[in-house]
């Protein structure tokens, strides 16, 4: 796999995120912290963990090892998730600017959230294939309650994205 590969799969899954969000904000904010029951929590809940995902995995691939996620409680509203999203995004995409074809298979090290003692290694395509993977699970859950409440996503298949976007 090729830098541009992968950097083709994050516009797609940055796109298909953006359209996720344009859905949330057609439902309130009670169905927005109503829990799901195929989830992690709430809408609002499983946003602020896809975007903690983004960030604690940009930052470790940039060196840094943080020991915890973002809190959920420091983002109330899905206008200060998506403020959030946005910067993610343009981090992400300030990262891949100033990555080479052979970066994919630099080892990153890191230390695990869940037990801050332990200390794990990963090829860099492995990690950021993990991230798409997680985000793609996470919108499946969340446009799954939104089609429930009325408010589907649409389509978000990477094959509509890159038909789109030739």
């Amino acid at each position: 796999m090729y830098l541009y590969h992968m950097k083709a799969l994050y516009d797609y899954t940055h796109w298909a995120t953006d359209k996720l969000l344009e859905a949330v904000a057609e439902i309130s904010e009670a169905q927005l912290n109503d829990e799901m029951s195929n989830g992690i929590g709430s809408i609002r809940v499983t946003l602020v963990h896809m975007v903690s995902a983004h960030w604690i995995w940009r930052e470790r691939w940039q060196g840094n090892s943080p020991r915890a996620l973002l809190n959920p409680g420091d983002f109330p509203t899905l206008e200060a998730i998506r403020l959030r999203w946005q910067e993610e995004k343009q981090r992400m995409n300030d990262l891949f600017a100033t990555l080479h074809d052979e970066d994919l298979g630099c080892q990153i090290i890191y230390s695990n959230t869940r037990f801050p003692d332990q200390t794990l290694q990963l090829p860099l395509w492995q990690i950021m294939l993990h991230l798409l993977n997680h985000d793609t699970q996470h919108r499946s859950e969340i446009a799954m309650r939104l089609t429930e409440l009325g408010h589907s996503p649409g389509e978000l298949s990477m094959n509509v994205f890159f038909l789109s976007h030739l």
